[in-house]
């Protein structure tokens, strides 16, 4: 081998160094730079999972929970429905007019009393106006006028009844008399007997034969 042909081989053998040398650099190169992306991000598959829909928008107009409730129209009544009667108000009594004396009892105590006295004042004044319409208010003045006082005279109340209706009966004439108590009295010499009053202008009245009607 002559040496054209060593220096040819030296020379190939320099160029294929550096080839070498920069073959190496490049691929270490190769291995320390990042990887390069595909440019696509792959999306993580999550299993069994479901996004929800999201809800709707409220619309503004809506009436929120804080609005008061809407209230409903009044309700007219149907004009041919037939009306009820008016309710009459409930009728009250009228209290019962105070007597003298206060009861038929008492007034039995003061007719004894007023023939015991002779008080024919009393005695007319107490007569009932039915006695005055059938004997005449004259001839009862003077009967009553004639009778004389009786101390001794008696009578214990037996028993009272009343009010009710009573047919005044004398000369062959009746009247009915209403509100009429029936006292019941005992006198010692003719036993029991009946005594009849009424009331008429808050006095207590009663009845007596005064002779021949008018």
């Amino acid at each position: 081998m002559n040496l054209a042909r060593w220096l040819q081989y030296g020379a190939l053998l320099v160029v294929a160094f550096f080839i070498s040398v920069a073959a190496g650099a490049w691929i270490g190169h190769q291995r320390n730079a990042p990887p390069v992306s595909s440019g696509a991000t792959p999306t993580p598959m999550v299993s069994g999972l479901v996004t929800p829909s999201p809800a709707p928008p409220i619309p503004t107009d809506a009436p929120s929970l804080s609005q008061p409730p809407l209230t409903p129209p009044p309700t007219v009544p149907p004009t041919n429905l037939p009306t009820a009667p008016p309710t009459a108000p409930p009728i009250t009594p009228e209290p019962t007019a105070a007597l003298d004396p206060p009861t038929a009892d008492d007034f039995a105590a003061a007719l004894l009393a007023a023939f015991q006295t002779g008080d024919s004042e009393y005695l007319v004044d107490r007569l009932h106006p039915a006695v005055f319409e059938r004997y005449g208010e004259g001839q009862c003045r003077s009967h009553v006028n004639g009778l004389e006082a009786d101390p001794a005279a008696t009578w214990t109340v037996v028993s009272s009844d009343g009010p009710a209706l009573w047919s005044w009966e004398t000369d062959d004439l009746a009247t009915t008399i209403d509100d009429t108590w029936t006292v019941t009295v005992d006198e010692p010499d003719t036993g029991q007997r009946d005594l009849h009053f009424a009331p008429r202008d808050g006095k207590w009245r009663w009845f007596l034969d005064c002779g021949d009607p008018a």
